[in-house]
């Protein structure tokens, strides 16, 4: 039975053994490369295997010098390629700088010559293409100065901008409204103490032409238009406008007319406060007018109340024992009371519903 239960213990602790060995073996990745031949230039792409019969199959080789893939990236020199996702539709192809590649044809990829573009930044500068436009101080694109399928290296200029993102200008004045150039148009209009004429503004004018106008007429090639003009003294483009001169007055009405202004008007002016003090409720609204007409009433009811109620009190207290007169006085006391609660309740109900709906 001993014997039994020592070869029983043996087993088990020889199956751990086993178990724990074969699970480190299977676990242990095998660090398989691809391309990056000696004189291509470029790193070979890392992918992991759990046998070296797999990285085989997959076209690969075994490298016992590096026990991940990991390893192996950061260990390598340019592992990082430029990775070009080409497409279909004539936009410019994705770019990306994938750790190798592996990973870039993985991604349905082609990976760019390391000797030739070295990373996405420099392969979007060389080949994406855009709309290349005019912009002016305000960044605004300027209208007809936009043309397409420019790259960087063909659009230039500090005032020029190149969207890689558009491919039309048709695109980009949908989305950036143009503006004119009026830069070097030249206006001349009248001034009047150094303030233009409204209507006297005259565009693409000509120096000569404008100083035949006269001297207060001035020739400006900055601004541009003239309803920037006028926009930037405060004015609104028309025509020139007639100084107005009150008429005289006919023969004989003089002394009308002086003695029309010199009676008072009819209203003084203020034609609100005159009405508001015919107002005798003040109210501006309706709900105001009704609820001073329900505070008069009530207290016009109340104080009627009260003099029934102090009428009853002088009644039983002059009734000197007759029974009819005290019950006449005691009544009369009872309706008051309940007249005054009455009052009251229904002036307080009033305001509840009052300050509910307000």
């Amino acid at each position: 039975m001993r014997l039994l239960v020592s070869l029983f213990f043996v087993f088990s602790i020889f199956s751990g053994v086993l178990f724990f060995t074969s699970a480190g073996v299977a676990q242990a990745a095998v660090v398989c490369l691809s391309g990056g031949e000696s004189g291509s230039g470029q790193a070979p792409s890392c992918f992991e295997t759990e046998t070296a019969q797999e990285c085989t199959t997959r076209s690969g080789r075994v490298d016992s010098n590096f026990t991940s893939c990991a390893q192996f990236n950061s260990q390598t020199p340019n592992a990082i390629v430029t990775c070009v996702n080409l497409t279909t539709d004539g936009s410019n192809p994705v770019c990306k700088d994938t750790l190798n590649a592996f990973q870039c044809e993985q991604q349905g990829g082609v990976v760019e010559d390391s000797s030739q573009i070295t990373s996405c930044a420099q392969y979007r500068e060389r080949f994406y293409t855009g709309v290349c436009y005019k912009v002016d101080s305000n960044e605004a694109p300027i209208s007809g100065f936009c043309t397409a399928n420019k790259t960087s290296a063909t659009c230039t200029g500090s005032d020029y901008r190149l969207n890689t993102d558009i491919s039309t200008c048709a695109e980009l004045y949908s989305i950036l409204p143009p503006v004119v150039d009026r830069t070097g148009v030249s206006i001349c209009y009248q001034q009047s103490g150094n303030v233009p004429v409204v209507g006297t503004c005259e565009e693409n004018v000509n120096a000569e032409a404008c100083d035949a106008k006269g001297s207060n007429w001035t020739q400006d090639t900055t601004t541009g238009s003239c309803d920037q003009l006028y926009s930037n003294n405060g004015l609104q483009n028309g025509p020139a406008l007639e100084p107005l001169h009150p008429p005289a007055p006919e023969p004989g009405l003089e002394s009308l007319v002086g003695s029309a202004q010199s009676e008072k008007p009819l209203f003084s002016g203020d034609l609100k406060g005159e009405i508001n003090e015919l107002n005798r409720f003040q109210g501006k609204n309706l709900p105001q007018v009704i609820g001073t007409l329900v505070k008069t009433a009530m207290g016009v009811m109340g104080t009627l109340a009260l003099v029934i109620f102090i009428y009853g009190g002088i009644t039983w207290m002059l009734a000197r024992g007759e029974a009819d007169k005290q019950r006449e006085g005691f009544d009369t006391l009872v309706w008051g009371s309940l007249g005054i609660a009455v009052m009251l309740a229904s002036y307080a109900l009033v305001n509840y519903v009052f300050e509910a709906f307000r």
